[in-house]
C-alpha cells in the first residue's frame, strides 16, 4: 500500500468575485501544507469539513448517509470521479503542466478519527482527466469494512477570472463501479456535491524570514520584498522579538522592490532582544531576500514561502 503526505490549505478572502471592485488574477490554486498559501478560495465554509469548519485535507464523505451504500462491496473494484461544477475553474491538465494528477484517499472508522487523523488507512491514486472529469485509477482499497468515513483530496485547479461564474467553488465526488463501461456518466453509486469554498477578492501570500539580528551596534538586517504583479498592493511586516511582535503596514507599487531595515522598523519599540524573525503577509504575489551583516561583510538568504 502506498503512503502519502496529505496536503491541505486554508484560504482567506473578503468578498465574492461578482463584486466590481474585486481584483482577481488568473492562475492556479495549488495545495500547500501551510495555512497562508495563495488562493482566491476560502476552504472554511464547513461543507465536507471537520467542525468547526476545519479543512482536514480534502472533503469528508460519510458513506452511511448514501442511499445505495449496500451496493458498495468491500474488495470490489471502484473508481472515484470528481467534477468541478463552477464555470471558470478546471483541474490542472498534466499534459500542459508536465505533472501527474494524484489524489490522496483515507478511510476511517469514525468521523472523530478522521478529524483527529488517527487509525486511518491511506492510499494514493493516480488520476486521468476524462471529458473534464477527474477519474481515479481502479482500486479495491478505499471501500473497506467498518471504515465508512472517507477523506478524498481535491487536487489543484486553475481558474480564469474572465469566465468564472458564481460565488462558490462547487465540486462533486462520486464512487463508481469500475466495471461500468461509462464511468463518467451519471451512474455513481454514492455521490456528494460540496460548495467547498467561496470566491475571494484578493489573494493572500506569506513569506518567512527565519533569522535576523537587531539592536546590535555592529550588525544589521535588511529585508527585501518584490511585488511580482502589475497591481499595487499592501503588506504587513511582522517582526518577532523575545516573544513580542511588532507590525508595520506598507504599500508596495506594482512590479517594484521594497527594502527595509529591521532596526529602523523597531526604532520606537522598547525591546532588548538581539535576534528576531520576520513574517510578511501581502495581497500580491511576492518574493523576498533577507540580508544581514556588519562592517566586514554580509550574507544573504532567500525568504521561505509559507
Amino acid at each position: 500500500m502506498k503512503k502519502f503526505i496529505m496536503v491541505f490549505v486554508v484560504f482567506v478572502f473578503m468578498c465574492a468575485i461578482v463584486h466590481a471592485d474585486c481584483n482577481i488574477t488568473n492562475g492556479n490554486i495549488t495545495y500547500s501544507p501551510n495555512v497562508n498559501a495563495p488562493s482566491i478560495i476560502n476552504y472554511q465554509t464547513g461543507e465536507g469539513y471537520c467542525l468547526p469548519s476545519v479543512n482536514p485535507g480534502g472533503v469528508v464523505i460519510d458513506l452511511t448517509k448514501c442511499d445505495r451504500v449496500n451496493d458498495l462491496i468491500p474488495g470490489e473494484d471502484y473508481v472515484i470521479v470528481q467534477e468541478i461544477k463552477t464555470e471558470g475553474f478546471a483541474f490542472l491538465n498534466p499534459a500542459e503542466d508536465a505533472t501527474n494528477i494524484s489524489i490522496a484517499v483515507k478511510a476511517f472508522i469514525s468521523e472523530s478519527d478522521l478529524c483527529d487523523d488517527v487509525n486511518g488507512i491511506e492510499i494514493e491514486l493516480d488520476c486521468d482527466l476524462v471529458s473534464g472529469r477527474l477519474v481515479s485509477e481502479i482500486s479495491d482499497e478505499f471501500i473497506l469494512v467498518a471504515r465508512p468515513f472517507i477523506l478524498v483530496e481535491i487536487p489543484s485547479v486553475s481558474y480564469n477570472k474572465e469566465t468564472v461564474n458564481g460565488d462558490n467553488l462547487s465540486v462533486s465526488v462520486g464512487f463508481n463501479d469500475a466495471n461500468v463501461i461509462c464511468i463518467t456518466c451519471e451512474q455513481s453509486i454514492c455521490k456528494s456535491t460540496f460548495d467547498i469554498g467561496k470566491l475571494s477578492c484578493l489573494d493572500s501570500y506569506s513569506l518567512l524570514f527565519p533569522y535576523g539580528v537587531c539592536n546590535q551596534d555592529d550588525w544589521w538586517t535588511g529585508i527585501v520584498v518584490t511585488n511580482l504583479t502589475s497591481e499595487n498592493g499592501s503588506m504587513d511586516v511582522i517582526i518577532y522579538v523575545d516573544g513580542f511582535k511588532y507590525k508595520t503596514v506598507m504599500t508596495v507599487q506594482s512590479n517594484s522592490v521594497k527594502t527595509m531595515n529591521i532596526d529602523e522598523l523597531l526604532s520606537d519599540a522598547p525591546i532588548d532582544g538581539t535576534t528576531c524573525y520576520v513574517e510578511v503577509n501581502s495581497n500580491f504575489e511576492m518574493d523576498g531576500v533577507g540580508i544581514y551583516g556588519n562592517s566586514i561583510g554580509h550574507s544573504a538568504f532567500l525568504a521561505r514561502k509559507k
